[in-house]
């Protein structure tokens, strides 16, 4: 989106809350996704990405970066247009490509090896890296299961609990992790990740990644 294609400048000068801002891209057409804190999801019938508008000192920056040292790997989002300022605001905007939502019930039921290698490798790493509700449901099914998540880096145990998860989570998801949970160590990103199930998407049956800071 070049600022002028919904001619909007004018009116996001003194806005940054979120529910205003959807209100001011509905006026040009544009179906709210969602807003978060500090953010607001839109998408228009005659546009071919997502639009995420977001103040420009947000930590998604920090995110977005990453993402494009790792565009390759299938668990982040895809961008047509990284962060760009908007002109004579606080605010920045990207285009993303159109994702599906993913329920906390399909996460548990479908990506639970994916969610328990988060935890651990947020024992390893010493970082939160799943939030409380999903780690919370995770860790009662390792319990369920008669384990616990120290079981999960036992080479002896780690295969057959996996198998009973439904599956271990494919190479490329381990290693979105560890260099995600490095370069947030090197950003300094501070209380962990923000992975509740609204910060996780699906593009087809890959699970994405799509706002892990605070």
């Amino acid at each position: 989106m070049q600022i002028r294609e919904i001619t909007l400048t004018h009116e996001l000068h003194h806005s940054d809350d979120p529910e205003h801002l959807k209100q001011i891209l509905a006026k040009y057409g544009w179906k709210s996704l969602g807003t978060g804190l500090e953010a607001a999801v839109a998408m228009h019938p005659q546009k071919s990405y997502v639009l995420k508008i977001f103040p420009s000192h947000s930590a998604y920056v920090k995110f977005v970066q990453f993402v494009q040292s790792h565009a390759q790997n299938p668990h982040v989002p895809r961008f047509s247009r990284y962060v760009k300022q908007i002109p004579g605001t606080n605010l920045a905007y990207v285009r993303m490509e159109k994702l599906l939502k993913v329920t906390e019930s399909q996460l548990l039921n479908n990506y639970t090896g994916y969610l328990a290698e988060m935890l651990a490798l947020g024992e390893v790493t010493e970082m939160s890296m799943l939030a409380d509700g999903l780690a919370m449901h995770v860790e009662d099914k390792l319990m369920g299961m008669g384990y616990d998540v120290a079981d999960l880096m036992d080479p002896d145990q780690q295969e057959d609990i996996y198998v009973k998860l439904g599956g271990e989570p494919p190479q490329s998801w381990m290693q979105v992790l560890s260099a995600l949970a490095e370069y947030s160590d090197h950003v300094d990103v501070e209380g962990g990740w923000d992975m509740h199930s609204n910060n996780f998407m699906r593009r087809g049956k890959t699970l994405v990644i799509v706002d892990p800071f605070f």
